[in-house]
Order: C-alpha cells, then sequence, then structure tokens
C-alpha cells in the first residue's frame, strides 16, 4: 500500500518546502519487488527485521529512477534511532536486495545477517543516479555463518558523514563505497570496525576523513579512491592490510594524515599530485607488526615509530619507506614487552634525500634484538639510547646504513634510566656505522669496570672520514681507521680498551687518560692492536696509573707516533717510532727499546724534554 501525504509549507510548522512522500516500509519488510517511475519521496522510517529470509531466502528490487529513497526517516534528516535489518532470529536464507533511485539517503541502522551468526546474510545494494548520503549511519554486517554479505554504496555523488562501518564476517563479504563511476566521495568523521571482510573505495575524486579505524584480519583498500585528502584519528590493525597508492600497513597508527604535497593548477588533472609521488604523511604514532609494511610518500613526519616485539626469536619486522623528499622521525624503537623475545626492527627507506631521528631508543631482548635503518642519502640521528645492557651472546645492536650518503650521530651518552654503572653504547652493544662519511658528536662506549663487559663502536663500514668530537671509553673496542676524533678520552677500571683495526692514518686531538689509583686495579687502559700506518696526537694527557699502549700487537706496530705534547706522570706509554715535541714526564719514564727511536723537533721548534724525578732510558 503506498500512502502519500501532503506537508504545508507554513511559519508555525516550521517547514519551508512541500513534502510529497510514498511509505515502501512494509514493501522491504515483505522483500517485495516494486517499480515507480514517479518523482516522489520514498521512505521507510524503522522497519526492524525483515519478515523472511527461511532457509531458501529472496532475491529483490526496487527502482525509483526519478524519486527520492530514504531508509532511516520519513525526510533527508539524520535519525540514529532506528533499524532496516535483513536477516532475524534463527532464519538462514540468504537474501539479494537491490535498490536503484535518483537519489539515496540513509541514516540510522542498516544490517545484515541473524542473531545466532548462522546464516540469514545479505548483499544490499543501494544505487543512486545522483547522490548517495549516508548521515549517522549504522552499517552492520553479522557474521553469517558460511554466507558472505555484502553492502555496495553506488553514486555519483557519495557523502557520508558522522556514520559508522562495522564488519563481524570473518569468512569474507565487506562494504564497497563507490564505483569506477563514481566522480566524488567525501567521507567525514565516519569510524571502521572490521573482524574479517574487506571495506573497498572507488572513485574518481575523494577526499577521506576517518574518525577510527580498527582492523582485525581484515582489509581497508583504498587505492582506487584518489583521494585529495586521507585523514585519520587513528588506525589500529592486527593481522589486517590498509592498502593505498602511499600506504599498505599492518600496524597501529595514530594520527595519521596525508595531504597533497601541492595544490593542482586551475584544470589539472589532480591525480598529477597523488600516487606515490604527490603525498605529504604525518602521524603522532605509527606501530609496525610485520615484516612487509609499505608507506610511500614525497614528505613524512612520525612522532613514534615503533617496532612490536615477536614471540618467535629472530624474526624481523620491517618498514619499508620511499619518500621523495624527507623523512623525520621523532622517536623509532623496540618497546620493551614483558614476554619479548630477541628481534629485528629494520626501517629500510628508498629516495629521501635526508632521514632525521630525533632519538633511537633500544631495548635489548634474550637472544639480541636489532634496530637497524637503512637509508640512500644522508641519515641524521640526534640521540641513541641503549635502555638495557647487553647479554653474552645476546648483544643489542643498532646498525645505521646509507649506501650512499653521510651518517651523522651527535648523541649516544647516559644510561637511560637502569644504570649499572655503563653509559652510552653500554655493556655487550653494539653501534655498527656504514656509509660514505661519518660525524659524531659525543659518543660514549663505556662498560663496566671488570672484564667482559665490551661495549664495541664499529665504524669499518664507513668508506671515507670518520670524525668524533668526543668519544669516550671503558672496556670498550673501537673498530676505525683514518678517522680524527677531537677528545678521546680513556676511563678507569680494571680492565682495558682497544682500537683493534689498523688504522691507517689516524689523529687524535687530545688524548686524555683518566687518573686512577692503582695500575693493577683501577688504571686507565687504552691498546691499539690493529696497527697503522701514522697515529699524530695534539695532546696526551697520561695521568698517574694509565697505559698507552701503541707498539703493536703481534707484530702490528704503529709505524710512525707523531705528538706535539705529551703529559705523562707515573704512567706508562708504549710505541715503536715516536716524532715529539714536547715531553713533560713526571715521576715516570720514556722507555726507547732497541730499534725504536724518539725524534724531537717535529714541528721545527724548540725541542723541550722536561724530565723531573724521572729518567730516560736507550
Amino acid at each position: 500500500m503506498k500512502i502519500k501525504s501532503y506537508v504545508l509549507s507554513g511559519v508555525l510548522l516550521g517547514i519551508s518546502h512541500i513534502m510529497y512522500a510514498g511509505d515502501i516500509q512494509n514493501d522491504i519488510y515483505n522483500l517485495n519487488n516494486r517499480n515507480n517511475a514517479s518523482n516522489e519521496i520514498f521512505y521507510s522510517n524503522n522497519m526492524g527485521t525483515t519478515y523472511t529470509g527461511w532457509a531458501w531466502g529472496k532475491d529483490f528490487t526496487q527502482t525509483y529512477e526519478n524519486g527520492t529513497l530514504i531508509i532511516g526517516n520519513i525526510s533527508k534528516d539524520p535519525n540514529a534511532n532506528n533499524m532496516h535489518w535483513f536477516g532475524r532470529g534463527g532464519d538462514i536464507g540468504f537474501i539479494n536486495a537491490t535498490f536503484n533511485a535518483k537519489e539515496v539517503y540513509i541514516t540510522g541502522t542498516l544490517g545484515s545477517g541473524n542473531s545466532l551468526r548462522t546464516g540469514g546474510g545479505a548483499n544490499l545494494t543501494f544505487n543512486a543516479n545522483s547522490n548517495l548520503t549516508l548521515d549517522n549511519a549504522y552499517i552492520h554486517i553479522n557474521r553469517a555463518g558460511t554466507q558472505n554479505s555484502t553492502t555496495s554504496l553506488n553514486g555519483q555523488t557519495i557523502n557520508i558523514k558522522n556514520s559508522e562501518f562495522n564488519i563481524e564476517n570473518i569468512n569474507g563479504g565487506g562494504i564497497n563505497i563507490g564505483s569506477a563511476n563514481t566522480n566524488n566521495i567525501i567521507l567525514d568523521n565516519t569510524h571502521i570496525k572490521m573482524d574479517g571482510g574487506q571495506i573497498n573505495v572507488i572513485a574518481k575524486n575523494s577526499k577521506l576523513n576517518f574518525g577510527a579505524i580498527n582492523i582485525v584480519n581484515g582489509t581497508l583498500d583504498l587505492t582506487q579512491a584518489n583521494y585529495t585528502e586521507l585523514t585519520t584519528h587513528s588506525i589500529n590493525m592486527t593481522n589486517s592490510s590498509f592498502r593505498s597508492n602511499e600506504l599498505n600497513m599492518l600496524g597501529d597508527i595514530v594520527n595519521g594524515r596525508f595531504v597533497p604535497t601541492q595544490t593542482p593548477a586551475y584544470g589539472a588533472d589532480p591525480l598529477q599530485n597523488l600516487g606515490n609521488s604527490g603525498q605529504d604523511f604525518t602521524a603522532d604514532s605509527v606501530v609496525i607488526d610485520d615484516n612487509n609494511s609499505t608507506l610511500k610518500a614525497v614528505n613524512a613526519t612520525i612522532g613514534e615509530l615503533s617496532f612490536k616485539g615477536a614471540a618467535l626469536s629472530g624474526a624481523t619486522k620491517k618498514l619499508t619507506a620511499t619518500i621523495s623528499g624527507k623523512l623525520n622521525i621523532t622517536t623509532l624503537t623496540n618497546p620493551y614487552h614483558w614476554a619479548g623475545v630477541g628481534f629485528t626492527s629494520e626501517l629500510d627507506v628508498k629516495e629521501a634525500s635526508e632521514v632525521n631521528i630525533g632519538t633511537i631508543n633500544h631495548q635489548n631482548y634474550t637472544s639480541g634484538s636489532t634496530i637497524r635503518v637503512n637509508t640512500e642519502n644522508k641519515l641524521v640521528v640526534e640521540n641513541i639510547s641503549f635502555s638495557t645492557d647487553g647479554i653474552s651472546g645476546s648483544n643489542g645492536r643498532v646498525e645505521l646504513n646509507s649506501s650512499n650518503g653521510d651518517v651523522v650521530v651527535r648523541n649516544v651518552v647516559g644510561c637511560n634510566g637502569s644504570c649499572t654503572g655503563g653509559l652510552g653504547i653500554r655493556p655487550l652493544n653494539i653501534l655498527k656505522i656504514s656509509g660514505k662519511n661519518f660525524y659524531g658528536g659525543n659518543i660514549e662506549a663505556i662498560g663496566l669496570t671488570t672484564a667482559g663487559s665490551n661495549s664495541t663502536l664499529d665504524l669499518t663500514g664507513v668508506m671515507g672520514t670518520k670524525f668524533i668530537d668526543i668519544f669516550s671509553i671503558r672496556s670498550g673496542t673501537l673498530k676505525a681507521s683514518d678517522f680524527h676524533i677531537n677528545n678521546f678520552v680513556v676511563y678507569k677500571g680494571n680492565s682495558y680498551s682497544v682500537v683493534d683495526q689498523n688504522i691507517g692514518k689516524s689523529f687524535i686531538n687530545y688524548l686524555s687518560m683518566e687518573l686512577g689509583t692503582s695500575d693493577t686495579a683501577d688504571g686507565a687502559d687504552i691498546r691499539f692492536t690493529g696497527g697503522g700506518e701514522i697515529l699524530n696526537f695534539n695532546v696526551i694527557d697520561a695521568r698517574p696509573t694509565s697505559f698507552i699502549h701503541m707498539s703493536g700487537d703481534k707484530a702490528k706496530k704503529i709505524n710512525y707516533v707523531n705528538t706535539n705534547i705529551m703529559n705523562i706522570k707515573e704512567a706508562e706509554v708504549n710505541l715503536h717510532n715516536g716524532i715529539f715535541n714536547t715531553i713533560v714526564s713526571q715521576k715516570g719514564q720514556t722507555a726507547i727499546a732497541s730499534n725504536t727511536k724518539i725524534v724531537a723537533n717535529a714541528l721545527n721548534v724548540n725541542e723541550l724534554l722536561h724530565i723531573k724525578d724521572s729518567s730516560k732510558h736507550s
């Protein structure tokens, strides 16, 4: 039965137009076919559940080619307090329903699947020749046994706001928004919650503003959305995929946003500024939980990039980021988890002209954890923090690699809370650098005062310049050649530190040996065991109980040691050939072994050899 009503315009009624309506609620409830070409409003206000579904289901189509179809109200106004549900009770019949109209407006709850989750699924298709609107709409797809339910929303222009999509369908199905014929989609403040299934957005142009996205075992596919803006307050994914031209990620994203790098010129194809080379991406937080997440953007800014701990020792969690501009990350971390095991966190950056990381915060686990950053060009890290000491056989590692650029690390200092005595790289941890050149600010490789707590700085992968402003070491290892260290500080302990590579031609501006009390218990001790060609010093400060060994290990000698000023007091300096400008010796001795020489006047100034309570032996 069709009911027509007229509502007259009037100030007292607050209505500014005449509404001519047809109630089709019973026809939908009974799953009836219907065809009406009149220019009217056809509405179903609050149907509840459908009458039939039974064991065999039903297919039906309703077409209002010149009319407006309203689901959930009698007019085009939001109304959350109503329901249209296909599938009821224990009915298992599957429904195929198609609605065609000039214009479609949906509000309130629209759902499918029986209450027992055993069937009663439905394919619901809404086709609008012009506009399709969802306002305060709640689209629910319940699990329906082995049936796959799908809701499809099609129109020339699709406007979705203040709505929610909820898929509880681990067997497939989902929601399709738009088609190849859709010109524009505007989605605003709309939430997605999925447990299985897939949501596809297809349009020639779209602007997408999600409130929150929560996906488990599902897929959100925006690869055909052609959006000029993509914004989400949060994305939380588990065993799921978020697909777009710029992002394919498994994990969590908080306050994520894609925006065009520039506004297209008037009349230009907006796609020229989209895709892999036309979007900037920002997010407060991104969590990576698999080994093949990808991000593509022009410029990207991430507050915290976290790699979620693995349940399987030795696993890799990886993000590949293709960035045509710059990548900025405030914090990169593999955060603590009480049941964590050793795994590798890898950030692989393609193309970016520069990668800037504020802090790398490393957490070690049993069997050892690695944070690895790979770039093609310049990599700058402000701070590296090792939260814990390493474990014997389970070293903590941070690896920074640039295939064709410089690596800059400004600070590796302190102990970040749980201090055991080690600082910076801390005991049994390793910082490894590979790149064109390396520039370090203040780096500490300070293990415990006891033997066997080695902390390591490895620069063997650096091809060119290796410069460090301040380098402090205790019970540690420096692996480097052809280096320049402005201030080299050796701390006391009952162990020693080594430079174990062939140093080539290296320079230390100021070598400072910490004052100790006993050369057998807590002296500062540095040994150059890899040999080399030339080691130049500006100043050597060898304080009491310290030991400097430069005569090599197993015939690996440094051929020439050139020193401007050496201050030595109750200390031992061991070398092969030395050229000194000034030696100031107090309560110590300068020993010259056979076939060894000390040549003064290296810098063409007057020779000064000060001996006080000391002796010179040959």
